[in-house]
């Protein structure tokens, strides 16, 4: 067994290797622009359990976009409702990037929310981006489009 050992641990290092560069074109697949090959590659991700909190986050956030794309509403605001709590759940008060994740996160809910009609449910989450990340100019502009939308009525 000795004589095979650096075999087994070349074998094991391609192994490794390529399950890495796996993972990143998943992750890449994960944010395409095709939202059928997005959907799919995200739900790879969703579903490993090893996966980092992190990764799973973005997955369900660019799984969502991707449904909300497709035009398939509820679909989005499922995927973004367990982003936002698997965001919650790994950091009582997201700093850095992963307060920029949630906040956006939140925005692309309540365009969700907005598109389905209900404006409150939308500015609730604009509104929660922005204290999430007050430097997030989406989340102030849509806000900001809601109210003035709101106005001219």
């Amino acid at each position: 067994m000795t004589r095979h050992l650096p075999l087994v641990l070349a074998a094991g290092a391609a192994w490794l290797a390529a399950s890495a560069a796996h993972a990143g074109d998943i992750r890449q697949m994960c944010g395409s622009t095709t939202p059928a090959l997005a959907i799919r590659a995200c739900s790879v991700i969703i579903a490993d359990s090893l996966a980092p909190p992190g990764d799973r986050v973005v997955a369900l956030r660019n799984r969502g976009f991707s449904h909300q794309q497709e035009g398939d509403l509820d679909r989005a605001i499922a995927d973004y409702d367990a982003a936002v709590k698997l965001s919650n759940t790994t950091a009582a008060h997201p700093r850095g990037e992963d307060a920029r994740i949630l906040a956006k996160t939140l925005v692309d809910r309540g365009v969700a929310w907005r598109q389905k009609g209900d404006p409150d449910k939308a500015l609730a989450d604009f509104d929660a981006a922005i204290w999430a990340d007050p430097h997030l100019a989406s989340a102030q502009e849509n806000r900001d489009a809601l109210f003035f939308k709101s106005r001219r009525r």
